[in-house]
């Protein structure tokens, strides 16, 4: 058995909440989340349970299908302005 902080440590989980913010800290999570593009947020939902070979093909499925979208476009000619 390992605790939550070297498990962190190891990258085996993406943070440790506190007792104390626990609620607070989700809360930002979610609403974090919830702005992200349609095709991540149903990766993160669809992945639990699928092989690994099944979670790497919808996640290629994703991305490609990500990239398509306008925001995806819009944040990349963002990006280019910034360095042109």
């Amino acid at each position: 058995m390992i605790g939550s902080r070297e498990a962190m440590s190891l990258g085996l989980v993406n943070a440790v909440l506190g007792d104390d913010s626990f609620d607070t800290d989700v809360n930002a999570w979610v609403d974090r989340l919830t702005r992200k593009p349609p095709g991540t947020r149903s990766l993160l939902c669809h992945r639990d349970g699928l092989s690994f070979e099944a979670a790497i093909e919808s996640g290629v499925y994703a991305n490609t299908l990500a990239r398509t979208t306008e925001e995806c476009k819009e944040g990349v000619r963002r990006f280019l302005e910034k360095r042109g």
